[in-house]
């Protein structure tokens, strides 16, 4: 639309009470306000605002501003990756933050054709995204019961349990999100309906990782031709990784998962099959509807905005939304949905496993990335260790890291060490070009962004292993996929 607003960014003073404050519209010169009325009304405010501190004020009603956590990641977080300084006495991150903002406004409408801003980024540009889903997702699975399973096994971020110092600091370490987005986008998903599965194997079976597991072998043998729902239970788990793949972690109660989740734990763990609902077949999204995402070349994978934009992209197709069930309307989770995030946290948990076992500490993984816990002396291998991987840290870490020697070597003077602040004024023109979780690319510039053991490309095909243990083809048939998980050789 041709009078597509501007966006700005305001931080408050004090967000518990949102009088004065810095504010620039569309990356223009910080000015300084000292009530919301000094805001243009035709332009589009991202604040620095939670939710609670919109509803207290009776804010969220206001239509020009919106929350902290518009594009998901709050912008505390955004600054932070971008290793700008905030606090109520400066304002260039306010600038830099209001460029970003707009420019990833603007490659959305022009992409999405945007009608109505949403109250966040996610629900903007899902009705573009949902509208050719809105039929599929008419009447859930078309199942009352199956419903309430995928519900069960939908799930966002895998939460690690243990116990995490106070002296370490936490670093969310991200692959880049452009390619990230279009590899768990071509990952396939349930299509048609579902069926009960009678003969299950029968009580409880060890873990394939010793060998010979019955169950494991089923799952992997069903699996090849049709998308698994699987009710299970697992103890014994292995104790070097049974933080990171408890399956209740992460929801108050979730006993539902997919046939890749199932066979990940029967392999790691003691598993009891309860009931299998299998779905028709597995199905390309691509196939049906045209989910690409805007192509900006190596440059655009690099860029931070469409990084934010892309994330949000895959991110809103796998998220719940309403259908009318029987004249009623209920949220429900779209078998797509719970896929999605299910090949999500999977990619996810190879870099999980890594980390781990390298004796890093490992709060959660999941959209991916993986959150750290690290003391800041080991912050430096920690970026060189996942280089490796194609992980990325924010840039707030190299500043972090330069601060921590700083100190040990007593430079600095009087100032203790410190660090100077990233030049923002070089950062505006070129935050375009820098991602916050930039792309690590390989030796061969033709294997962009590698994920080394977790993914291999080749041109538009990919395997992922789970510990040599489980492969998806780089071939996929749209009424069959024959051979899903085999066997790799060791």
């Amino acid at each position: 639309m041709d009078d597509f607003p501007n966006f700005g960014v305001v931080f408050f003073d004090n967000p518990e009470s949102p009088e004065q404050g810095f504010a620039s519209e569309a990356g223009g010169p910080v000015f300084r306000i000292v009530s919301i009325g000094d805001l243009k009304s035709d332009v589009i405010w991202v604040t620095n605002l939670e939710y609670e501190q919109m509803s207290r004020y009776n804010l969220w009603r206001n239509p020009k501003l919106k929350r902290c956590s518009f594009f998901r990641e709050n912008l505390y977080r955004i600054a932070k990756e971008l290793g700008l300084s905030v606090s109520s006495s400066g304002s260039m991150h306010v600038r830099v933050l209001s460029e970003l903002v707009d420019r990833v406004m603007r490659i959305s409408n022009k992409h999405y054709k945007i009608d109505l801003i949403g109250g966040n980024f996610k629900d903007t540009i899902s009705q573009a995204l949902m509208t050719p889903l809105v039929e599929a997702d008419a009447g859930g699975s078309g199942n009352l019961l199956v419903d309430d399973c995928l519900s069960e096994a939908f799930n966002t971020y895998q939460v690690c349990y243990g116990h995490y110092p106070s002296d370490h600091v936490t670093v969310n370490l991200k692959f880049s999100k452009v390619f990230y987005a279009n590899e768990v986008m071509s990952m396939p998903v349930p299509f048609g309906g579902w069926t009960s599965i009678k003969d299950v194997p029968t009580g409880w079976h060890a873990r394939n990782k010793v060998g010979g597991s019955k169950a494991f072998n089923y799952l992997q043998e069903m699996s090849k031709q049709q998308p698994l729902l699987c009710n299970i239970a697992v103890k014994n788990i292995d104790k070097e990784f049974a933080e990171l793949l408890d399956v209740a972690n992460g929801s108050s109660r979730r006993n539902w998962v997919t046939g890749q989740e199932a066979i990940l734990l029967a392999f790691y763990g003691d598993i009891y099959i309860k009931e299998i609902f299998a779905a028709e077949s597995y199905q390309l999204l691509v196939e049906r509807i045209d989910l690409a995402l805007p192509s900006e070349g190596v440059i655009g994978e690099l860029s931070m905005s469409m990084g934010i934009l892309a994330e949000n992209h895959w991110v809103s197709l796998a998220s719940e939304r309403k259908a009318v069930i029987h004249g009623v309307e209920r949220k429900i989770k779209p078998a797509r949905a719970v896929w999605l995030r299910s090949w999500d946290r999977l990619m996810c948990w190879k870099a999980a496993k890594a980390l781990k076992s390298a004796g890093y500490l490992v709060r959660g993984y999941g959209v991916g990335g993986v959150d750290v816990s690290v003391l800041p002396a080991r912050l430096g291998t920690l970026m060189e260790f996942c280089a490796g991987m194609g992980l990325s840290s924010p840039l707030w870490v190299i500043s972090a890291y330069e601060q921590h020697l700083a100190t040990l070597e007593g430079e600095g003077g009087s100032g203790g060490g410190r660090v100077k602040d990233l030049d923002t004024d070089r950062l505006i023109p070129m935050i375009d070009f820098i991602n916050g979780h930039s792309c690590f690319f390989s030796k061969d510039a033709s294997s962009r962004c590698s994920l080394e053991s977790q993914v291999r490309l080749s041109g538009l095909e990919m395997v992922v292993q789970f510990d040599r243990v489980i492969e998806l083809p780089v071939e996929m048939r749209r009424s069959k996929i024959s051979s899903l998980f085999a066997e790799t050789k060791k």
